[in-house]
């Protein structure tokens, strides 16, 4: 019902488009907050200071959220310091009721009055409705700086009360109380895009600054990354389980020499053969130096093709003692990977070499069917790269919601 009145402040026109509805309104002309409650208007808030014209135009219809809605009053909130702001539409159909958008830091909220209290726990960190638990972020005092349009309360002058709000995200649980009442309500994140597209804000939206509260976190890939490291970890595990169980690990060659020389002394071995199986080719070497170093030049040759495969192999130990006691340094063995060969017939010319000419004795023993392990880590490695990078991203992003709030899990140095 329209019912149009004149402005007790100012003698200005005011029409209410929901007066059986509306309790409060505020006048155009002079911004004086004026109830509805009876036949007449009468002053509540004389002359408001004004403040801001809304983004989104009063009178405005718009469909959004499935229902056509209009934006029949504005308001502008702050905490009781003043020092954080934030803007309330409210929305109202006929045939659906009130719903407030809110917006903050130019982050949007969807929000609907509870239809009853939610409960509250021992110790007033978490509240629980509709079987969803929402944790404390915030509790403070509200207060309404500014008014326009047209509203289903009567709007008191310099209207404080207490706020608590729980969050879930993307959802806030919020309670608002005073002397007389205590009012409960539910609201939803929604993207910019959506609030843009709907409201035809093209071009004059604001721009979001930090995380909202119940902003929902873009790295909400954690349970398939669990699902998808844990089946591809399983998976190398089993393959690296079938090389170490099927690969059966074989001596090709076991040799032992006693040499009267190391310099440049050249021994050919006997024939030895590779098979096909996998794994790679390992490298033992064992000498009985002392003070010294050993080192081999080995040449491993194809029998029928004469290809050759080379590869280097040493051996250091140093030991004495001084003030300190007995020390030593290096190893009597060495051991090194040697790519795979083919299958077939081998046989190896070695000359050695050392630092003293001294009588030594050396043992080379070559196995196959030896299974990496290196590629298996650097696999494992590779795979956990992502999930760390999506658990530090989360974390900095949690840690950037939480940061607002005095009731963080998360330690501060500031706490």
């Amino acid at each position: 019902m329209v019912k149009a009145l004149v402005c007790p402040s100012c003698g200005g026109s005011v029409t209410i488009k929901y007066a059986d509805k509306s309790l409060s309104c505020v006048c155009p002309s002079c911004l004086s907050v004026l109830s509805n409650e009876n036949e007449s208007l009468k002053i509540i808030i004389k002359a408001q200071k004004k403040m801001a014209m809304p983004l989104i135009p009063l009178g405005g219809r718009y469909h959004f959220q499935g229902h056509d809605w209009e934006v029949i009053g504005y308001l502008i909130r702050s905490d009781h310091l003043e020092q954080y702001q934030w803007s309330e539409y409210l929305l109202f159909n006929p045939f659906v009721g009130y719903r407030f958008l809110v917006c903050m830091d130019g982050h949007w909220s969807y929000v609907i009055k509870t239809k009853s209290a939610p409960k509250i726990s021992d110790n007033a960190k978490t509240a629980t409705y509709l079987n969803r638990k929402y944790e404390l972020f915030h509790k403070g005092k509200v207060k309404t700086l500014y008014v326009l349009g047209e509203f289903y309360w009567r709007v008191k002058e310099n209207d404080l009360v207490t706020a608590e709000d729980y969050i879930h995200p993307p959802e806030m649980l919020s309670v608002e109380k005073d002397n007389d009442e205590e009012i409960w309500s539910l609201g939803q994140y929604v993207d910019r895009i959506e609030i843009e597209t709907a409201f035809k804000l093209a071009g004059r939206m604001p721009w979001d600054v930090g995380v909202a509260p119940h902003q929902p976190s873009p790295h909400k890939e954690k349970n398939t990354i669990v699902l998808y490291v844990t089946c591809l970890s399983l998976l190398l595990i089993c393959i690296q389980f079938v090389f170490l169980v099927l690969i059966l690990k074989r001596d090709v060659l076991n040799v032992r020499y006693d040499l009267s020389t190391t310099k440049g002394t050249v021994i050919k071995t006997d024939t030895f053969t590779v098979t096909d199986r996998g794994g790679y080719i390992h490298s033992d070497l064992n000498a009985n130096v002392s003070n010294d170093w050993f080192e081999i030049a080995a040449e491993i040759v194809n029998q029928e093709t004469g290809e050759e495969y080379e590869y280097d192999q040493g051996i250091e130990f140093y030991s004495g003692s001084d003030y300190e006691g007995y020390w030593s340094e290096g190893s009597r063995d060495s051991d090194r990977r040697v790519a795979k060969l083919p299958a077939g017939t081998y046989y190896m010319n070695i000359t050695t070499n050392s630092g003293q000419s001294a009588p030594m004795s050396f043992s080379l023993k070559l196995s196959e069917g030896n299974t990496s392990w290196g590629n298996f880590l650097i696999a494992i490695f590779l795979l956990l790269l992502y999930p760390i990078y999506y658990v530090i991203r989360s974390s900095t992003f949690e840690m950037s919601r939480w940061s607002q709030s005095d009731y963080s899990p998360y330690w501060r140095e500031d706490a």
